[in-house]
């Protein structure tokens, strides 16, 4: 990796971490809150709403953004064709699922689900608003514009739900949240992107980005299916209620995850593509991702499988106790899910989306087997059977990656091996000292003390296993928070 693209790069992560740090913190808080308030059938309801907003999601949002950040060339016809390509498809989204809402509803055997289904499909054509606007700012690197375009939006969808859930509007709260949410980035992206679409459509751009994007659009169509089959089969094998145990858990595995390995995994396919021509600089550009981001969300998922016991009922409140053993069968899936993102961000770089295609349907086989086969022993039980299904789609998406790159096994062993030894010695200790030496005092300042003890023990680890590893991230950190960025997403500006 050259230093200029590894600077780039660096910035880009550094505000990908200001824009996940703020607007999870500010989102988490709200959903606290929320929690308080609702009760976990309404977060049932929404939950199954978004799982079928989620079929239709990947046609309008990641068709022709993944072929503009791919391509080496970008002509200005091509960003204004792929502007009109999502706009219709949101239209036609938005018609179909509104149309379909009733009947999929009486089909989940939830009525409650068909109006709250029908409102929150207004969210696909206002995104499809501004996916290529996004697209142009990912292509470019500008990750600050990014950040501000998710607090702006976090912000938004905060003031109304809380506005809404105080007024007593129950579960249309979080259907006003989630829409007030989306529309805030749009209007965002259009501000901050400065690109304006011009009126014209070039039959072979097109061409040229469909023929990419059908892969992509078959490959994120079937993670969405991966990654919300879970909710449906809980949903309508168990019922809403259990359902919103499960979303409240995979929330906070969620949004660990999106915290911690997500501001290094957004800016990994725009950077893995500019090296797409160097095999050598691209096997150590995923090399040196994997083992960041190993480092940094092991530790963090390893302890929150031990302190959530107490996190849950001290901040949620006992109400959502049955969340907690939920939480803790998710674990895997959290630690396995963030790397998989460098093996899917490599295999797309390459040009070789369908081979994504390929992963996501074994994925998808394997997990469905896995949460049928656990559903009579119940919800903890389904839900660690589809966490450990995730390791077998990461094994295999890891193997298809060794074969293009052609490194060592053992090299990407050896770095994310250790940060798995410190971080389950880590959760030894912590666990010791929450059973016997912490049994007494404040929940929260027990919680305060055994993170923060767990925590120091980790780095001291690290220093002894991976000292040079310590010194980069250092080194890393002078440019992690850039003054500027650059703001020229679009070659056709207006």
């Amino acid at each position: 990796m050259t230093s200029s693209l590894k600077r780039q790069a660096a910035k880009g992560v550094g505000w990908s971490l200001i824009d996940r740090t703020l607007t999870k913190t500010l989102g988490f808080g709200v959903f606290l809150i929320m929690t308080s308030l609702l009760p976990p059938r309404a977060f049932g309801l929404v939950a199954m709403a978004m799982v079928v907003l989620a079929f239709v999601w990947p046609f309008i949002t990641q068709g022709t953004g993944p072929a503009i950040i791919q391509r080496s060339a970008l002509q200005p016809e091509h960003s204004d064709t792929a502007f009109w390509i999502s706009l219709a498809a949101g239209l036609i989204a938005t018609v179909l699922v509104g149309t379909l809402a009733k009947p999929i509803a009486a089909t989940l055997g939830e009525p409650a689900l068909g109006p709250i289904l029908t409102v929150l499909s207004l969210r696909l054509v206002i995104e499809s608003l501004g996916t290529t606007h996004a697209a142009l700012l990912r292509r470019s690197l500008s990750f600050r514009a990014l950040a501000v375009r998710s607090l702006v939006a976090e912000i938004s969808g905060g003031v109304v739900g809380l506005a809404m859930v105080f007024g007593g509007f129950g579960v249309w709260s979080l259907v006003g949240q989630t829409l007030a949410r989306q529309a805030a980035s749009t209007i965002s992206l259009w501000v901050l992107a400065r690109w304006r679409p011009a009126f014209r459509f070039s039959m072979r751009g097109a061409q040229e980005m469909l023929r990419y994007g059908y892969s992509v659009i078959g490959s994120n169509l079937i993670a969405a299916v991966r990654g919300r089959i879970d909710q449906l089969l809980i949903g309508a094998l168990l019922g809403t209620s259990a359902l919103g145990f499960y979303v409240v858990a995979l929330r906070f595995v969620d949004e660990l995850g999106n915290l911690i390995v997500g501001s290094i995994g957004v800016v990994a396919f725009p950077t893995f593509s500019r090296l797409q021509a160097e095999r050598q600089k691209l096997v150590q550009a995923f090399l040196k991702a994997t083992e960041y981001s190993a480092f940094l969300a092991f530790p963090a998922f390893v302890g929150l499988g031990v302190v959530v016991g107490e996190f849950i009922p001290t901040v949620l409140g006992p109400q959502w106790t049955p969340s907690v053993p939920v939480t803790r069968a998710l674990i895997p899936m959290g630690m396995v899910g963030g790397l998989s993102v460098f093996n899917r961000s490599v295999i797309a770089a390459k040009g070789k989306p369908s081979r994504n295609v390929a992963l996501g349907l074994l994925d998808l086989f394997v997990g469905i087997v896995a949460i049928l086969a656990a559903v009579p022993l119940g919800l903890v039980a389904m839900s660690l059977a589809y966490s450990l299904s995730t390791v077998a789609g990461y094994s295999a998406g890891l193997w298809v990656v060794r074969r293009m790159l052609r490194f060592e096994i053992r090299d990407y062993v050896a770095r994310v091996g250790w940060a798995l030894l410190a971080a389950a010695a880590m959760g030894v200790l912590v666990a010791i000292l929450g059973e016997i030496l912490l049994t007494t005092g404040p929940d929260a300042l027990r919680l305060v003390l055994l993170i923060s003890a767990g925590g120091a023990f980790y780095v001291g680890l690290a220093r002894l296993l991976r000292g040079q590893l310590l010194r980069e991230l250092i080194d890393l950190s002078t440019v992690l928070l850039p003054l500027k960025d650059n703001q020229d997403v679009g070659s056709n500006r207006r």
